[in-house]
């Protein structure tokens, strides 16, 4: 069952290609190539991240759906979608072959994010900075273990002391690097993009250089929405924390001050995951279809 995200994801992803197929520029064999190879990459580290039973969906519903946590040795799970993501567009950042350029001059300036779309770069920039927030706001919220490890909640009580794993310093400093990462590539994928001059017929190079942006961009969003999703759960553990402090003869439920956000956060990172996994796939049929038509055009004309 832990899958079960990824595999809405894919399926949603199919529905959505053959209810609105989207046709894409046929782009030079080794772009396609590349990129296909990328997200196949980041698809797979994810899969088998879900697979090896690291996220408890199996137990949606159960009050103790997240208890396996308290037995987490590491936080590669947070890293996976993320390294994954560095690959896909790293793998991306590769300039087009030179074609005829203009022969007149181009008065308009280029920056990296001359051929993206607003909504494409607002989303991905938010998503990117939610969680470089997340990672900063886990870690400052950390207190060392008994290993000296940032990695628990630690909540006074007056009569004593709670604590549980939190996104602390010791999972989410390798996020940071990771993010940073990302982001480098990112923006280095999409000066790559625009910085070349325009190819004849320009039309047809303008059209290559957007649908690469975009594609670029939904990488980079589909890595931070399945990294948010991995974190969001993880705080929903640490929001579910349900013990007691002993008074006298009774017991003194004792909960965390964002315990009511537990639901919420469980919610919203399995629907990050979801679209995530989503946006990734569709990016993987878009290449392969992208693929197929450039072999059928290359038979065509040799026909």
């Amino acid at each position: 069952m832990g899958i079960v995200p990824a595999v809405m994801g894919v399926v949603a992803a199919v529905l959505l290609v053959r209810s609105r197929p989207r046709s894409v520029p046929i782009l030079p064999p080794r772009l396609t190539t590349l990129a296909t190879v990328g997200l196949g990459v980041a698809l797979a580290m994810s899969f088998v991240m879900l697979a090896s039973g690291s996220w408890p969906f199996q137990a949606i519903g159960n009050s103790s759906l997240l208890e396996w946590l308290s037995r987490t040795a590491a936080g590669w799970q947070f890293a996976v979608p993320l390294l994954g993501g560095v690959i896909a567009t790293v793998l991306q950042c590769v300039p087009a072959s030179a074609g005829q350029r203009q022969g007149v001059a181009e008065l308009a300036p280029r920056t990296p994010f001359s051929f993206a779309t607003v909504p494409w770069l607002l989303g991905t920039g938010v998503l990117l900075g939610v969680a470089f927030l997340a990672a900063l706001l886990g870690g400052l919220a950390s207190r060392p273990d008994e290993d000296g490890a940032y990695t628990m909640w630690v909540q006074d009580v007056g009569l004593g002391i709670v604590g549980r794993l939190i996104y602390g310093w010791s999972f989410s400093a390798p996020s940071l690097v990771l993010l940073l990462l990302l982001t480098v590539a990112t923006v280095v994928g999409l000066t790559l993009i625009a910085r070349p001059s325009i190819a004849e017929p320009a039309a047809e190079d303008l059209a290559n250089r957007r649908s690469r942006t975009r594609t670029l961009l939904a990488t980079t969003s589909g890595s931070a929405l399945i990294h948010l999703g991995t974190v969001l759960i993880f705080l929903a553990y640490t929001a579910n924390l349900s013990t007691g402090i002993p008074v006298g003869d009774a017991l003194v439920p004792v909960y965390p001050p964002f315990a009511v956000l537990a639901p919420l956060f469980l919610g919203s990172g399995i629907g990050a995951i979801i679209v995530g996994f989503v946006l990734w796939f569709l990016l993987l049929i878009e290449q392969l279809t992208a693929a197929s038509a450039k072999r059928e055009s290359t038979a065509t004309h040799a026909n």
